[in-house]
């Protein structure tokens, strides 16, 4: 079956849009996704998602081989994030339009079959040239377990396990980019991994709405520019 998705171009008022420029901008420094906790107890001082990680470093974006070596391709995923959201703490005043987007909501319910939406994190990812994000699903969320007391590749093999939907609390994403940039296409595969894979440009002020919990995804490589 066909993931449901919706495409917003734009999706942002202009105004509004230039406020998440300014939000990057301002927020101060942006950490490597890598210095994110590492696990307590189960699968201890292993990274949060070595499965996205070691899979890419072995295989590439296309799934058939690497070309750069271990330490290259690992920086090469390492991409910059900060929280601009979690829950009711909004640490990054002005993003207000962006979670209470009316898009975001409907297309939500039409995606989860779920009336009450509730946003719930806003993260802020940055690639700089060179950099493309692995083909991955992201981390899914069960009553009583989330990334905050739970290793992240364990709440990822939990859902693909399909033990555990009973317990799943359906979250939709919207991926949104913001700025000029060459490259860095939202990449995915809606039909599954042996559908086809199809991509969104990452073009200023546009959006996608998909459940990127079950579809796998990935951004291409931002292209390298030349000193």
């Amino acid at each position: 079956m066909r993931a449901h998705y919706n495409h917003l171009d734009p999706f942002l008022t202009t105004e509004d849009a230039d406020t998440m420029l300014r939000l990057a901008e301002n927020f101060g420094s942006f950490g490597p996704y890598a210095n994110e906790a590492e696990n307590d107890g189960i699968g201890e001082d292993l990274p949060q998602r070595f499965d996205a990680a070691f899979n890419y470093i072995a295989h590439g974006m296309d799934g058939s081989e690497n070309q750069d070596d271990m330490h290259t391709a690992a920086a090469r995923t390492n991409y910059f994030r900060e929280t601009y959201a979690y829950g009711d703490e909004v640490r990054a005043p002005g993003v207000e339009p962006f979670m209470n987007h009316p898009a975001l909501a409907e297309t939500a319910r039409k995606i989860s079959g779920v009336e009450r939406i509730v946003p719930a994190i806003i993260f802020a990812n940055i690639l700089i040239p060179g950099q493309e994000l692995a083909v991955h699903t992201d981390v899914p969320e069960f009553r009583g377990a989330n990334r905050k007391v739970t290793p992240q590749w364990l709440l990822v093999t939990m859902l693909h396990s399909g033990l555990f939907d009973e317990w799943r609390i359906p979250i939709t994403t919207c991926v949104s980019w913001f700025g000029k940039s060459k490259g860095g296409a939202f990449a995915f595969y809606p039909e599954g991994t042996d559908g086809p894979r199809e991509a969104i440009q990452s073009d200023h002020n546009s959006a996608i709405v998909i459940d990127t919990d079950k579809v796998f995804h990935g951004v291409d490589r931002v292209y390298e520019t030349k000193p």
